[in-house]
């Protein structure tokens, strides 16, 4: 976030307009690491300013409901070497400010998924994996549904397969559904066929 070394920003907008555009000072050499900000940074190039002080902007845009500006920071973060957001009580490893202080368990949910869509938007498959793995440990009987969701967003059966929009993320995820409800579903449970409304 230091602008005083850096060469370019990175500016996330939302196309929607629901929140201010997330503009991140950084460094071509680092971001060129990461394979959708390079192509940016091929389509985007400014030519060099006779005083030598232009600054590129890579414009990121995104129609996602799920990104929010404190995941993606996170997970910009990533290219520079900070580690991936750790699974909730991981021991030894200290968790972001703004995940420990999303609030309740639902808004750590919320902040994971959007982590996860913050990955795919910058194509960065261990961000988008690590992001599935914290939501699929948060996963109780409240949030299945908003996990199912962000799973089977886009989701299309082409007959032969299936095709998830955060491929292995979204599969994890329905796999850690499916093991949450066959672990937890109530022994007791009696299934009342004659219900008029299913």
């Amino acid at each position: 976030g230091n602008t005083t070394l850096s060469d370019c920003t990175l500016e996330l907008r939302y196309l929607d307009d629901r929140s201010a555009p997330v503009r991140i000072p950084g460094h071509r050499i680092i971001f060129n690491r990461n394979p959708r900000l390079a192509e940016l940074i091929r389509q985007q190039t400014l030519p060099p300013s006779p005083s030598g002080n232009t600054a590129q902007t890579l414009l990121l845009e995104t129609e996602s409901k799920w990104i929010r500006s404190d995941s993606f920071y996170t997970a910009v973060q990533y290219l520079y070497g900070l580690p991936l957001l750790p699974r909730p009580g991981a021991k030894g490893s200290g968790e972001p400010a703004e995940f420990s202080d999303a609030g309740s368990h639902t808004d750590k949910l919320d902040f994971a998924l959007a982590y996860a869509a913050a990955g795919h938007l910058l194509d960065s498959t261990p961000v988008l994996t690590r992001g599935c793995q914290v939501a699929a440990s948060l996963i109780n009987w409240q949030t299945i549904e908003r996990i199912l969701e962000f799973a089977l967003e886009d989701f299309r059966d082409h007959g032969l397969h299936d095709a998830y929009k955060y491929g292995v993320g979204s599969k994890a995820l329905l796999d850690a559904v499916v093991t949450f409800i066959v672990q937890n579903f109530p022994s007791t449970f009696d299934l009342d066929v004659f219900v008029a409304d299913p």
